[in-house]
């Protein structure tokens, strides 16, 4: 049994998992949006894809679960987009830019970044949105996937929370920064460029709200070089 907190997370996830198949998420008994509570298979806690210690066999299953969550977008009024929450945060930073003022040349650059990625006009898919390797559990033989946020934005952000907690288990040096993109790009089939980028969009969003929120300086920091890391993987300066 699962009962989510009042709030839009809780409502996304109930609609979601209608549209997964229960091959890859836990199957789904019954759901009440009005009481936020969902009656679900049980998933044997314990042995998450962090638990593999293969990097290559970690971003294959990965890649695997997530080419089979990714579904077009065709009912999007029921869930929030990338694009919304991502004006938000960038807003926020742009609110107080005395808090964020050692980054906020950063920030103009994710800021333009995303700004080219929509200009690309992708398709829109509905995203799980939070593929980490503690939401993805081995049931018996087969892997599956928890928790999913649900929101609607393009397909290449579904690999960005994975890869930030990849880099985390693995370590943070360049070298095995882009062993892991190049890894990502050939299985889960999209632009390496297109990935480094969405996945310094997402970081720097994730920076905004740690800070926000008043995390760990630390954590912050520890986000802050990665970010410095990808730009200099893509060239870009300070003044940029």
């Amino acid at each position: 049994m699962k009962f989510g907190a009042p709030g839009p997370t809780s409502i996304s996830e109930i609609n979601v998992m209608k549209h997964y198949s229960s091959q890859y998420v836990p199957k789904t008994y019954y759901s009440s949006i009005e009481d936020r509570f969902q009656l679900l298979e049980r998933v044997s806690p314990g042995y998450f894809l962090k638990n593999v210690e293969n990097i290559e066999q970690r971003i294959q299953t990965f890649s695997d679960l997530a080419n089979h969550l990714s579904i077009l977008a065709n009912d999007t009024e029921k869930f929030r987009t990338f694009e919304e929450i991502h004006n938000e945060k960038i807003n926020y930073a742009y609110n107080n830019k005395s808090i964020f003022s050692d980054i906020l040349w950063m920030i103009n650059i994710s800021n333009n970044l995303y700004d080219n990625l929509q200009k690309m006009n992708l398709p829109k898919y509905i995203l799980h949105n939070d593929l980490h390797h503690k939401n993805i559990l081995k049931a018996r033989t087969s892997w599956k996937a928890i928790d999913p946020h649900g929101i609607v934005g393009e397909r290449v952000f579904e690999c960005c929370n994975f890869i930030r907690s990849e880099i985390e288990i693995s370590d943070s040096e360049i070298n095995t920064i882009e062993k892991i993109i190049t890894l990502v790009s050939e299985y889960f089939q999209e632009d390496k460029k297109l990935i480094l980028e969405a996945l310094y969009i997402y970081i720097i969003e994730k920076i905004i709200y740690y800070t926000k929120d008043k995390h760990e300086p630390s954590k912050i920091s520890y986000n802050i070089d990665i970010c410095k890391k990808l730009l200099e993987m893509q060239s870009y300066k300070k003044e940029a």
